[in-house]
């Protein structure tokens, strides 16, 4: 359920943690305080020294945005293009010209897809069926996620988003 709190909005991350720390098991305090040093609240100091920040703030990580919008959770399109123009380049260290040449290809690569969609050809990849299904379900969970806090029902809110968040490929 840890992994559910990026789909908690972030005024919100901190309450839900705290919910969620009372109800784990002693065996994973460790974790959790590591979790909430590092992302959620950060370091309290004592006396008049300010406290320190989190690490990778809730602003960073949370996906609850992109998840209300039907927003990419993943960078999968940047490696995509990043995978294929080292196919193309097919060398570890291109030299010069090499390089060039793989760039000035992809350039008219490029101004096709532009004048493709400048006649009204969508240029998306297909996403397959399964991550579809689950961004639908997760926007559907993500919507209802007011009606769960206005109940006091964040932890079930918080099991639920966990049994729909498919983390491997």
């Amino acid at each position: 359920m840890l992994l559910a709190l990026a789909f908690v909005p972030v005024p919100d991350v901190s309450a839900a943690f705290d919910e969620l720390i009372d109800e784990v098991d002693d065996s994973l305090l460790i974790l959790m305080e590591y979790f909430n040093l590092t992302y959620v609240n950060g370091r309290k100091r004592q006396g008049r020294r300010g406290a320190v920040p989190p690490r990778y703030p809730p602003v960073l990580w949370n996906q609850y945005d992109s998840a209300m919008q039907g927003l990419h959770r993943t960078n999968n399109s940047s490696e995509g293009w990043h995978n294929r123009f080292n196919l193309l380049v097919s060398k570890s260290h291109p030299d010069l010209y090499a390089f060039l040449a793989v760039v000035l290809k992809e350039q008219k690569d490029v101004e096709t897809q532009l004048v493709e969609v400048s006649m009204g050809r969508t240029v998306q990849p297909a996403t397959r069926r399964k991550y579809a299904v689950l961004q639908d379900r997760l926007h559907a969970l993500v919507s209802e996620y007011e009606t769960y806090k206005l109940e006091g029902n964040t932890l079930q809110y918080l099991r639920t988003v966990s049994y729909n968040i498919c983390i491997a490929k």
